[in-house]
């Protein structure tokens, strides 16, 4: 029975960074992960909780897999944890899917860099090494687009605004416009995310954003396979 594909457990980046990689909860790689993204993120509707990680990923393997590729196409999802040198400063986790022959995308559900390596460019290196990842997962296709949702300030409320911000040391105007400053742009569409489990609301205070894509408009082919296959995995 088919598995959802898996990169290199080590990838040395081009710019030294170490990541290691999971597709799977079971792994030491998966628990340093999320040992770190639970620190990471703050507010109640933008966590998943263990238990939640674990069936998502559960969705990688068997028949849950195979039912799910062959109703939407191949994807993967994965989870990576960033070392440079003997020091870890963040992590990620995307879901990947090959959208037609030359087309990449993914949705960067949670990307994150520890507090000492923050301010310091390693947020940049660590986009790049994810997408060093989604190349060795599907090789040979030239485009990788990259989406990943933001706090839209106009949405949020106060507290969790001001929650927020004060965990993170960024005005959530600043976090758009550093965002911004590694090519992410604001998918003019009315966002809604899904609730991330039983106990939680679809959440309307986020914007969502792609990276890689050249141009100021979107292929709404792309858009639209890539939807589909990021809601209905």
């Amino acid at each position: 029975m088919a598995n959802a594909a898996q990169p290199p457990a080590r990838i040395t980046t081009k710019a030294g960074l170490v990541l290691s990689t999971a597709v799977t909860h079971q792994s030491d790689v998966f628990e340093r992960f999320y040992d770190a993204y639970d620190k990471a993120f703050v507010l109640p509707n933008e966590k998943e909780d263990r238990a939640g990680f674990a069936r998502c990923f559960e969705l990688n393997f068997g028949a849950a897999y195979e039912r799910l590729s062959q109703a939407y196409g191949p994807y993967s999802e994965v989870c990576l944890v960033a070392e440079e040198g003997s020091r870890e400063i963040g992590g990620a986790n995307f879901l990947a899917m090959p959208v037609n022959a030359d087309t990449i995308t993914a949705n960067l559900n949670y990307i994150f860099t520890h507090q000492a390596a923050r301010r310091t460019g390693r947020l940049s290196l660590l986009l790049e090494g994810v997408k060093e990842t989604l190349a060795a997962l599907y090789p040979g296709r030239s485009r990788i687009l990259m989406f990943v949702e933001q706090n839209d300030p106009f949405r949020m409320s106060a507290e969790d605004y001001a929650r927020d911000s004060a965990y993170t040391g960024l005005d959530q105007f600043e976090r758009l416009r550093i965002w911004a400053r590694r090519g992410a742009q604001v998918v003019d569409f009315d966002y809604v995310q899904p609730p991330l489990s039983v106990d939680q609301q679809p959440d309307d205070t986020l914007v969502y954003s792609v990276l890689g894509a050249e141009a100021e408009s979107l292929n709404a082919c792309v858009f639209q396979a890539h939807l589909l296959r990021f809601f209905g995995v």
